[in-house]
């Protein structure tokens, strides 16, 4: 079997987790219950890419994909198999701070198009906007979507994460130091200065009158008063500090307090609402937490992807127990995903990914002996040596038996 890895625009249905994947152009399906991992389609409208989507959502029958580094908003329907796509609002705005965020493939510059989203209700979600000139609401139930432009006031303004929190969606820059809010009613907008850069967090969220900030220092967790309009931190005990480390990534309210995911820590970290102070979460996972993403948080469970290690892991409110998925798909599903994404040069990307000894225990058997067929026959494809489609077994063999057949 072979390990492909989440990007962060996943989204749990029922038993199921719909995602995008983060190196190829590729939607997959993982169950839950059975751990098994099966290749949908491809985004065929998308660029094959690295980081096509930023978030995910589930309405209804529906999976929806938002843009990061892609060009469209896609909905995905679940029971009729098909993909729907959408034009963002508004116009790409590329300015000189966000050139160390964009990708360049073969000399093309793309730009990001949205840096956060997230749920308002149960409806509708925002965007924050990145390369994009505006951020935008989206109603999944109309599939309308609508935009507030003049967010972005400079060409040194560049908005890194958001969250939606008493009728407002507030939104933190990577680069400049004013966390700015927008009424969803009015549209009116309000920056308020911070006394240091803000580019150092990675997620806020709301919480009991405060907008919180999921970094730490020594002196402890930064928010932001609303009503006060001040800014104030909240102390951490007994947690290592490590000086020059961007220490935590996101921050999320669950189970009625707030969490924090490492970026260069080693800890989750929780609000412990009692002690009025960040603590531990006590618990061990080998081979380690790595850095942590959110991508989900329901009433019962919250779901982050370790972009270290390569896992979904998934956070019980009721027990302090979790749970670890680790996606892995076959190697004809690898071929599927290789050849739309790469057409005739898939066969050499499989046999680059497969190249030497496969142990059995690694992949399943109809792959295991596809593949050993494949490599004695293209070693030998040259010397003459005739070999029956049925020494081929699974679709690997097939395709790969196939294709060596014409090139002979």
């Amino acid at each position: 079997m072979y390990n492909i890895n989440f990007s962060i625009a996943i989204a749990v249905k029922g038993e199921d987790v719909y995602f995008s994947a983060l190196y190829y152009n590729a939607l997959l399906r993982m169950n839950l219950r059975t751990g098994r991992t099966e290749y949908l389609c491809s985004f065929e409208k998308e660029k094959k890419i690295i980081g096509i989507h930023l978030k995910a959502f589930c309405h209804k029958s529906s999976v929806w994909f938002m843009p990061q580094y892609g060009e469209y908003i896609a909905c995905y329907d679940i029971d009729k198999n098909k993909m729907e796509y959408f034009d963002f609002p508004g116009k790409i705005y590329d300015r000189p701070c966000m050139e160390k965020y964009c990708l360049n493939v073969q000399g093309e510059r793309i730009v990001p198009k949205y840096s956060d989203a997230g749920w308002i209700d149960k409806e509708n979600i925002y965007l924050i906007p990145a390369g994009t000139e505006t951020a935008v609401i989206l109603n999944l139930e109309t599939k309308k979507m609508s935009n507030i432009s003049n967010i972005i006031n400079s060409e040194n303004e560049y908005f890194g994460c958001g969250t939606y929190y008493e009728e407002k969606i507030w939104m933190a820059p990577y680069e400049g130091n004013q966390l700015v809010s927008l009424d969803i009613h009015t549209g009116e907008i309000s920056r308020i200065d911070c006394e240091q850069e803000l580019g150092i967090f990675y997620g806020i969220c709301g919480y009991k009158g405060k907008i919180w900030f999921s970094s730490r220092t020594e002196e402890g967790v930064l928010f932001l008063d609303i009503q006060k309009q001040k800014y104030g931190k909240m102390p951490c005990r007994g947690i290592d500090f490590k000086p020059g480390k961007e220490t935590y990534r996101g921050i999320v309210n669950f189970n009625d307090t707030l969490w924090m995911m490492p970026y260069e820590a080693e800890k989750i970290i929780y609000l412990n609402a009692e002690e009025k102070c960040f603590i531990e979460y006590d618990r061990n996972i080998e081979p380690g937490w790595g850095v942590m993403m959110i991508v989900n948080a329901e009433d019962d469970s919250m779901y982050a992807v370790s972009d270290t290690y390569n896992y979904l892991i998934c956070l019980h409110k009721e027990r302090a127990d979790y749970d670890i998925y680790t996606p892995a798909i076959s190697v004809s599903q690898l071929y599927d995903i290789l050849n739309c994404n790469y057409g005739e040069n898939a066969l050499i990307m499989l046999m680059e990914r497969y190249h030497g000894a496969i142990p059995e225990k690694k992949i399943v058997m109809e792959d295991y002996i596809s593949l050993l067929m494949f490599y004695s026959f293209a070693g030998n494809k040259q010397s003459g040596i005739k070999i029956q489609v049925k020494s081929f077994i699974g679709k690997t063999g097939q395709v790969c038996f196939e294709y060596m057949k014409k090139e002979k």
